[in-house]
């Protein structure tokens, strides 16, 4: 499950790129397959940083991988 701060701020992405669509763009679909990878990415680098959990780090270094097992 991806960290609530982190879904809280893709949530917001999406609602503002929907709202500045004004009925063109890109499908939705496509915005929130975006936004997930972007959301992913952030949590990976937060949990590389991270200094605390090092040892479940050692065993899931890859959190895309571990979401999509």
């Amino acid at each position: 499950m991806i960290r609530v701060d982190i879904l809280a701020m893709e949530m917001r992405e999406i609602y503002l790129a929907r709202a500045g669509m004004g009925g063109s763009g890109a499908p939705v679909d496509a915005i929130r397959r975006a936004e997930r990878q972007a959301s992913l990415v952030t949590w990976q680098i937060q949990w590389d940083s991270a200094t605390n959990g090092r040892w479940t780090h050692q065993l899931i270094p890859k959190v895309e991988e571990w979401l999509n097992r």
